[in-house]
């Protein structure tokens, strides 16, 4: 039961246009401080970002799915 840590974080995110489907840095941030520092990852992500484990096609990925299990590199 995730219990949410800021009531001071807006969905709507105004930010200058990247990559395809490249998720803005902000988002990331404020799902830190709506959240706290607790273990994240990122599902489909397109690069490594500093405290997200990574998971998807276009980066190197930190967890396995093998066989019905996860494993943690």
């Amino acid at each position: 039961h995730p219990k949410r840590r800021s009531a001071g974080v807006h969905q709507v995110i105004l930010s200058h246009i990247e990559e395809h489907s490249k998720k803005p840095e902000e988002a990331r941030r404020r799902i830190v401080e709506l959240m706290g520092d607790l273990p994240r990852i990122e599902l489909f992500a397109r690069q490594k970002a500093d405290g997200w484990d990574v998971w998807g096609n276009e980066v190197a990925c930190d967890i396995a799915l093998t066989g019905g299990e996860i494993n943690v590199r």
